[in-house]
C-alpha cells in the first residue's frame, strides 16, 4: 500500500530583479473552553497572527468563529496560560510584516505571547513563516496534542532569554503520545533544546542543524533526546553519516540522542532507544518507507477566478564608466586648473564628456505589466581588502522627457524609485497599450583624499553596485 502522507512546499513568484519569497506555515488545536476571569497574558508586550487574523481579547476564545468536527474552536487562545490551540485549522493567507526593511509572510507569528501549543485534528498552512518567538527565562515550554501539523514552509520555535537546561517538551511524557509535525522547508528549535516524548517531527535540516543555539552555540546539554516512540526525520546528508549519540554540530553541542535506523528515501530516521520497531511504528502513522515512491508528496490543488495580473520588466544598463578629475589641463593657458569632480567616460573614444546625462550612465526601466510597478535605485560604494570606496556615493537624476513617470528622491530607509504606470493603457479594448518607461542617470560624488591622485584608482577599478529592484507596492518606511 502506498502513503503519502507529507506535502510538497509549492514555491510560487515572479522572477523580477533581486525579489524573492521565503514560505512556511504551522498550526494547532483548542481541546476544552476557557472563561477567564484575570489574563495573565500582557498584550502590550507582544502579538499573535494566524493568517490575516490578529488575536486580541475580543476574539481569543474562538479567534475564526468556527468550529471543529470535535465541536471546539479551530482556534482558541487562553489568556491565563499563553497557550494557543489549533483544531483543524485550513490556513491560506498570511501576516506580512515589515522586518529589516524587507517584508516577510508569516502563516502564524507569536511573539513572547505563546509558551503552549495544543495541536488537534489536521492543520494545514500554505505559504509562510510559522515561528513563535518567546523570551521568558522562567515558562516551561510546550507543544502536545496528538493532531497533526502541515507546513508549507519552516516550523520555527526560537527562545532568546532562556537558561541553558530549558527544553522544548515535545508530546506527553505521561501518555506517552504527541503531536506530528511536518514541515516542507525544516523545522528549527532555537535558544532551547528538545525533548520529545511522542510524536513525529519531520522536517530538520540536512546538516541536522534543526535548532540554533541563539544565546550561547556552546552548550552541551542542549541536545535532542528521544522517548517513548518518538520520531525525529532528518533530510539525509551530513546526519546521516554520524552516530547517532555522537552527531555533534560542534566539538560539544550533541545533535541526537537516540538511535539512527536505516536511510529511507532522502530520509535519515532517528527514534528513541526503547521504540517500537521502526516499519510497525512508522506503519502506526501511515508511513510505509520501504515504498519506491516513499518520497513522493501531495498537496491539495486550490483555485478561484479572477483576471490575472502580469509583470513583465526589462531594464536596460548603461556602461557606468566614469574618471575622477582632479585637475584639468587648460591647452589654451598652458595650465592646469582645479576640477575635482567625477565625470561621464566614454571608453570607446578614450576621453571624458561635459554632460551628466549621457547613454553611458543610463538606466532604462520599461514596464511591460497590466498593473503599476515600482523601480527601487540604490548605490552601495565597494570594499575589498585592498581599497575602501564607501565614501563615494551616488545619486540619480531623470530624464526630463518621461512625463509618465516619477522619480521620488531617497527618504530614510527607503530606496529612491520610480513610479511606472501600467502598460494597460488603451482607451478602446481593441487597441493595444504603450509600454511605460522610465529614465534616470546615475553620478558618483565623493573620494577619499588618498585616491584623488592621477594613480589613486587603477582603470576599471569597481567602485560600487547599483542595484535595481521591482516592486509590486509602492515602497514605504
Amino acid at each position: 500500500m502506498k502513503h503519502k502522507i507529507f506535502q510538497r512546499c509549492i514555491r510560487k513568484g515572479i522572477a523580477v530583479f533581486m525579489a524573492g519569497v521565503a514560505a512556511c506555515s504551522l498550526l494547532l488545536s483548542y481541546t476544552g473552553g476557557a472563561d477567564v476571569v484575570e489574563a495573565a497574558t500582557d498584550w502590550s508586550q507582544g502579538e499573535v497572527w494566524i493568517g490575516g487574523t490578529e488575536v486580541t481579547k475580543s476574539n481569543c476564545d474562538n479567534i475564526f468563529n468556527e468550529t471543529g468536527a470535535d465541536g471546539n474552536p479551530t482556534a482558541h487562545y487562553d489568556l491565563a496560560t499563553s497557550t494557543l490551540y489549533l483544531n483543524g485549522v485550513n490556513i491560506r493567507d498570511t501576516y506580512r510584516r515589515k522586518e529589516g526593511g524587507e517584508y516577510k509572510e508569516y502563516s502564524l507569528y507569536a511573539d513572547r505571547l505563546v509558551e503552549h501549543l495544543v495541536i488537534t485534528g489536521e492543520n494545514s498552512f500554505s505559504e509562510g513563516i510559522f515561528e513563535v518567538y518567546a523570551r521568558s527565562s522562567t515558562a516551561v515550554y510546550s507543544i502536545t496534542g496528538t493532531g497533526r501539523v502541515r507546513c508549507q514552509g519552516n516550523f520555527c520555535w526560537q527562545v532568546t532569554e532562556a537558561p541553558p537546561t530549558k527544553y522544548l517538551i515535545f508530546g506527553s511524557e505521561a501518555e506517552k503520545t504527541g503531536p506530528t509535525i511536518d514541515a516542507g522547508n525544516g523545522v528549527k528549535v532555537a535558544g532551547i533544546g528538545l525533548q520529545m516524548y511522542g510524536g513525529v517531527i519531520k522536517g530538520f535540516s540536512k546538516e541536522g542543524k534543526g535548532f540554533d543555539h541563539v544565546i550561547n552555540g556552546t552548550y552541551a546539554n542542549r541536545f535532542v533526546q528521544l522517548y517513548n516512540d518518538s520520531i525525529l526525520m532528518v533530510r539525509k546528508g551530513k546526519a546521516s553519516t554520524k552516530m547517532p549519540t555522537d552527531a555533534y554540530l560542534s566539538s560539544s553541542t550533541k545533535i541526537v540522542m537516540g538511535k539512527n535506523n536505516t536511510d529511507y528515501f532522502g530520509w535519515v530516521v532517528y527514534m528513541a532507544r526503547d521504540a517500537k520497531n521502526m516499519i510497525i511504528g512508522l506503519d502506526d502513522l501511515g508511513l510505509d518507507p520501504t515504498a519506491e515512491d516513499y518520497f513522493d508528496t501531495d498537496i491539495d490543488v486550490l483555485g478561484f477566478t479572477e483576471d490575472a495580473t502580469v509583470y513583465s520588466v526589462d531594464v536596460e544598463w548603461g556602461a557606468m564608466t566614469f574618471q575622477y578629475e582632479n585637475t584639468t589641463w587648460d591647452a589654451t593657458e598652458h595650465k592646469t586648473i582645479a576640477g575635482a569632480e567625477w565625470k561621464v567616460y566614454d571608453s570607446e573614444k578614450s576621453k571624458v564628456l561635459d554632460t551628466t546625462q549621457d547613454a553611458i550612465n543610463q538606466i532604462k526601466v520599461t514596464n511591460h505589466s497590466n498593473a503599476e510597478v515600482y523601480a527601487t535605485l540604490d548605490y552601495a560604494g565597494a570594499k575589498t581588502d585592498d581599497a575602501d570606496y564607501t565614501d563615494t556615493i551616488g545619486g540619480f537624476t531623470k530624464s526630463t522627457e518621461d512625463t509618465d513617470t516619477q522619480l521620488t528622491p531617497k527618504a530614510g530607509d527607503v530606496p529612491d524609485y520610480l513610479t511606472l504606470a501600467t502598460a494597460d493603457n488603451s482607451t478602446d479594448a481593441a487597441v493595444a497599450g504603450t509600454p511605460t518607461t522610465g529614465t534616470v542617470f546615475f553620478m558618483p560624488s565623493g573620494i577619499k583624499e588618498e585616491y584623488k591622485t592621477a594613480d589613486g584608482i587603477a582603470k576599471w577599478s569597481q567602485l560600487g553596485t547599483i542595484t535595481v529592484g521591482i516592486k509590486t507596492e509602492k515602497p514605504s518606511v
